[in-house]
């Protein structure tokens, strides 16, 4: 089982990548978007980002959403990954 996460460094992907690990599901990528809809404070942090993933051992990948959400789904499926990961929604 392997798996794929939206990475934007914060507390809520980071757990969800701890769980899914946690339950035997191998996350070697971690995705990061860059949206098209102005500027993302996710891809201000960008350089933050790389160290994470380096300090973490996996494979930052990026992805333009200027390109279409078919083209995030063919991108996703390239990876060739059982499991898409997300960060949680609290109540």
């Amino acid at each position: 089982m392997r798996g794929v996460t939206f990475f934007s460094g914060g507390k809520d992907g980071l757990y969800a990548l701890y769980l899914a690990e946690k339950r035997g599901i191998k996350v070697p990528y971690l995705l990061a978007l860059k949206t098209s809809i102005g500027l993302s404070p996710h891809w201000e942090n960008f350089d933050a980002l790389k160290i994470i993933a380096n300090a973490m051992g996996k494979t930052l990948l990026t992805f333009d959403m200027a390109e279409g959400g078919d083209s995030l789904a063919r991108f996703i499926a390239s990876l060739e990954v059982d499991y898409l990961i997300a960060g949680l929604f609290h109540r």
